[in-house]
């Protein structure tokens, strides 16, 4: 999967219990930052705690 800043993509997140929706925002060697637009209601405090934005391995992202 080729990795682009802005792209949706579907992934589980670092901390987190289930798989998010979201869009990256920055792209670093292992890891990509993404804006959540949508989750699992489990992971809603979560979701606030990190303000929208979450660390996830790229080998935990997949194509929405």
């Amino acid at each position: 999967m080729e990795l682009l800043i802005g792209k949706k993509c579907t992934g589980h997140p670092i901390g987190f219990r289930e798989k998010i929706v979201g869009t990256i925002l920055s792209i670093h060697e292992k890891t990509v930052v993404m804006e959540v637009n949508d989750f699992h209601a489990l992971d809603r405090e979560t979701v606030i705690d990190k303000q929208n934005r979450v660390l996830c391995a790229k080998t935990h992202l997949f194509e929405s």
